[in-house]
């Protein structure tokens, strides 16, 4: 660490350190304020990709004989050292705060590849950051990562479906069939029944009939207008507590879908508002068709067709932007059992399923 040559009188001492507190505490110790500082170099070291400290070297003067000269330049020496400290303390926490993870850009271009937004993946590994003590190997910033979706998509506090349930969501999603599910699941805690206005689609009610009468669930049709009937029959002569309304699908681009669920709304002024959307979407065609209903005062989501893609980033998104529970998720054609309530947990495991080390 140190060697030593004679120049002139004085001797000179060659030091590398990393850390430059202790290093002038050495001095001090050493040569008390008989010493000058002639050269002081710094140079970057990496540790491994993306992460790197701080190497100094430093050529020191032993003064045998003090001067007034020598005296004044060792106390702009001091000033120096303190400046110089002040900068290295500035540095360390550059450094922990701006440290790359080990694989951070691997897990960075898989969470990308997932469609979860730019600013949510950014917004985790600054938080991350800040939290770890120390570098993460590829295993733990997984981890950590994971944590990071749990929390995101994990359902506030919600009661179970109960009252008027309006449903609502674009042509061709399966939005029918996941009604079907829906009611068998609560069928085992409550009374459950069913009201389709779907009377545009060729054989809609047909196949509810078909579903209904299969798992023993009251089924009613209904024009839009004539709602309070059957929504009151089920109440009162029924004794049913869940009402699940059934309504045909649309394209979000055409106005009149919007206002005919704006006038299911007033009708009917229903207890739960749900979008059902699609999972074999793109987000940004998820978000707009969200934006579409969103001054409908949309209450929860249910995500449909998750056998249909390996892309799972969507939920996140969902969840971090428009801060609405996740109620149900359909992974298969079979009614009724292909149907999950929303499980954080499962679902942050599900995203990293492809992850390739």
């Amino acid at each position: 660490m140190l060697s030593k040559v004679q120049e002139k009188q004085n001797t000179i001492d060659y030091i590398e350190t990393y850390n430059l507190d202790e290093t002038y505490k050495e001095l001090k110790e050493k040569y008390k304020t008989n010493y000058r500082i002639l050269e002081e170099r710094k140079r970057t070291e990496y540790k491994f990709p993306f992460s790197f400290r701080y190497k100094y070297q430093i050529k020191v003067e032993e003064i045998i004989e003090k001067t007034d000269k020598t005296l004044q330049s060792i106390g702009e020496k001091e000033i120096e050292k303190q400046s110089i400290l002040k900068s290295l303390r500035e540095e360390k926490y550059v450094e922990k705060r701006f440290t790359i993870f080990e694989s951070e850009e691997a897990v960075r271009k898989f969470l990308i590849d997932q469609e979860i937004e730019q600013r949510i993946i950014d917004k985790w590994f600054d938080e991350i950051k800040k939290e770890s003590k120390k570098s993460l190997n590829e295993d733990e910033l997984i981890v950590k990562i994971k944590e990071k979706i749990n929390h995101t998509i994990s359902s506030k506090e919600s009661e179970m479906l109960n009252g008027v349930c309006l449903f609502f969501g674009v042509t061709g999603i399966g939005k029918t069939t996941t009604i079907v599910k829906i009611a068998k699941k609560l069928e085992n805690n409550k009374k459950v029944g069913i009201i389709t206005t779907d009377n545009y689609k060729m054989g809609a009610y047909h196949q509810m009939e078909q579903y209904a009468k299969k798992m023993k669930i009251k089924l009613m049709q209904s024009k839009i207008n004539e709602l309070d009937f059957p929504i009151n029959a089920f109440k009162y002569k029924d004794d049913i507590e869940t009402i699940l309304i059934d309504t045909a699908g649309r394209s979000p681009k055409h106005p009149e879908m919007k206002a005919e669920i704006e006038n299911y709304i007033k009708e009917i002024k229903p207890d739960r508002n749900i979008l059902v959307l699609s999972a074999n979407q793109k987000y940004k065609d998820l978000r707009y068709t969200i934006n579409v209903f969103k001054e409908t005062g949309i209450t929860d989501f249910v995500i449909t067709k998750t056998d249909e893609t390996e892309t799972y980033g969507f939920m996140v998104n969902i969840m971090d932007e428009f801060k609405k529970n996740i109620l149900y998720i359909t992974d298969g054609q079979e009614v009724p059992n292909d149907i999950k309530e929303m499980d954080a947990e499962f679902w942050s495991k599900e995203i990293f399923k492809n992850y390739k080390k």
